[in-house]
């Protein structure tokens, strides 16, 4: 009862060949994993970067803006004085409005 299956050694051929197909298979694609990998390290550390910049971008926008701020604030309350002051001076010296 205990015959050996006829076609043994076709069936241990088709094993051997899918168990290569697997091995080859396995390697392409740690292979690829491995890119895949590097790839995404790469994007992250350019990722890293770019929200540094966008932070420093950050910082100076909010140091403009204050910059900003003061000087409108300045202008708004000393303007009006320079402007009377020049006006008297460009009186005084005979410099009146229209004249060129």
């Amino acid at each position: 009862m205990n015959h050996p299956y006829p076609h043994d050694d076709d069936r241990n051929h088709r094993i051997a060949r899918l168990e290569e197909r697997m091995n080859t298979f396995e390697q392409h694609w740690s292979a690829e994993l491995s890119k895949n990998t590097d790839a995404t390290l790469r994007v992250e550390s350019n990722t890293k970067e770019l929200v540094e910049l966008m932070q420093l971008a950050k910082g100076g926008i909010a140091f403009f803006a204050a910059t900003g701020r003061l000087l409108r604030r300045l202008v708004l309350w000393f303007g009006p004085f320079i402007t009377v002051v020049g006006a008297l001076w460009a009186i005084a010296h005979g410099k009146f409005p229209g004249q060129t």
